[in-house]
This record gives structure tokens, sequence and C-alpha cells, in this order.
């Protein structure tokens, strides 16, 4: 007969945690469930967390959420490497994960093919901000437009010293930009 293993009593600790996933298969549903259930069972890093996926989705938001839950986690990229178009509700889901966010006080921010494009400014809560604790930020590759940086620009973090807006779709910045960016 096999012996039933007992899970550990103490929880896992993790520094640091890299979350990769590639899909291969066809069916974004399947897909949904894969990425949900993986993200449910991973341990809440204290320092970094990166998580790469195909996409970031509605119903991503729980498990994300407790993954942000280390007062000591700085560093957090969430990538997208094949996005479908964004649905509307998923702004909830930036709304949610900007929640935690604030709790958490990252200095490092890496948001790849997560943001909405030009539903930015139209669908989230006007009191959306970024945390203030940020000093690095990557907005890489989310498609945004000028009117997106006109509603990012007065949000921006005042520490900010590192600020990535490559590959978006907009052909000037708006300014004024944080005096920490001048420097």
């Amino acid at each position: 007969m096999d012996a039933v293993m007992d899970p550990p009593s103490v929880p896992l600790a993790v520094e640091s945690l890299d979350f990769r996933l590639v899909w291969r298969g066809r069916d974004p549903f399947r897909l949904d469930e894969t990425y949900i259930k993986m993200l449910s069972l991973l341990p809440a890093p204290t320092r970094a967390l990166h998580i790469r996926i195909p996409e970031w989705s509605t119903k991503s938001t729980l498990p994300l959420s407790q993954l942000l839950t280390s007062p000591t986690l700085r560093d957090v990229k969430l990538i997208a490497t094949s996005p479908r178009a964004l649905d509307p509700i998923f702004i909830s889901w930036l709304d949610v994960t900007s929640f935690a966010l604030h709790q958490i006080a990252p200095t490092s921010l890496v948001l790849t093919q997560c943001l909405p494009s030009r539903l930015l400014a139209k669908r989230t809560d006007a009191k959306w901000t970024l945390p203030r604790t940020i000093t690095y930020l990557d907005l890489g590759s989310n498609g945004l437009t000028a009117g997106d940086l006109a509603f990012l620009q007065p949000r921006l973090p005042p520490r900010l010293r590192d600020l990535d807006l490559s590959r978006n779709q907009f052909h000037k910045v708006v300014t004024p930009l944080p005096e920490s960016l001048r420097a």
C-alpha cells in the first residue's frame, strides 16, 4: 500500500518567484484553466515576482492578488506574451492589481501587454494611481496612445527615476514629467 504524505505544516518561503507558461494549445478557455490553477498553487514570494503568461484575464485577478501579499515584495513583472484583444472587464483586474500593489509598495514595476490601450482613461477609476514607491516603471508594448499618456502623466510616481515607454503608439511624450526623471 502506498503511503500518503501530509502537506508540510510550515508554508514554503520563497524570496523570488519567476513563473513562465508557454502555451501551444488552441483552446483559450483551457489556457485560462491551466494558468489560473497553476498560479493558485504558487507560494507568495517575499522579494520578487515575475510572471510571464500568454495573457492576463479577469479570471486571473484572484490568484494574482494572492501572490501580491508580502509587504517586502519590491520587484513585480507582469508580462503577457500573446494577448488577445483585452475585454473592458479587464479593467477590474487592473483596479484590483493596483490596490494590491499599493499594499506592498514595490520599487520596480513592469507591465508588458497588460494595460488596455485606449480603455485606460475611459474605464479606469479616476482615483487610480501607481504606487508612490516605484522608481523603475516599464510600460512597454502596451499600445499606449497620447491619450493614455495624458491619463498616466499625473499618476506617475514622484520618485520615478527610470521610465520605459518603448513599443507603444504615441509620437510625443506628455509633460511635465516627475522632477526625478528630469535630473
